[in-house]
């Protein structure tokens, strides 16, 4: 959670809490996505790169990606090599459709601005108002020892 200090270099002292719980939901959201993006492109990749005769062996709407891996060392040979390379192709584009929004992610940070860190400190951090303070009294009884 290191990345937060330029969200933060930019935030009034006050509000700090709602920019990070914000923060923290876009990262959620973000990560959602690119999981959801690379199920996609996975999984489409497997089924117009697999052999036909390959695919037939699964029920229609399962994530092949999932399915397929434990089968794939009891095919014969030539089936088994052919669907390792469809897996190594299909692995290399969505490394480079990952790599390609990464990038536009480093090209987005560059043009962030430089703010220094606070100095300050939110005064009223942690205290409550003088109405809502309750005295609280404490009794001590002596406990005689036998």
């Amino acid at each position: 959670m290191g990345y937060y200090f330029p969200v933060l270099a930019a935030t009034p002292v006050n509000q700090v809490v709602p920019v990070l719980a914000f923060y923290t939901f876009l990262r959620t959201f973000v990560n959602v996505w690119g999981v959801t993006v690379g199920g996609v492109v996975l999984q489409n990749k497997l089924i117009h790169g697999l052999p036909q005769k390959f695919l037939d062996s699964f029920p229609q709407g399962v994530e092949i990606a999932f399915a397929a891996i434990p089968g794939i060392s009891d095919l014969d040979p030539a089936l088994e090599d052919e669907v390792r390379a469809v897996f190594a192709r299909s692995l290399s584009t969505l490394w480079k459709i990952m790599t390609g929004i990464a990038g536009i992610g480093l090209l987005v940070s560059l043009a962030m601005k430089r703010f220094p860190l606070h100095t300050s400190v939110d005064e009223e951090w942690g205290q409550k108002d003088q109405s809502e303070k309750q005295e609280v009294k404490v009794e001590v009884s002596d406990v005689t020892q036998r």
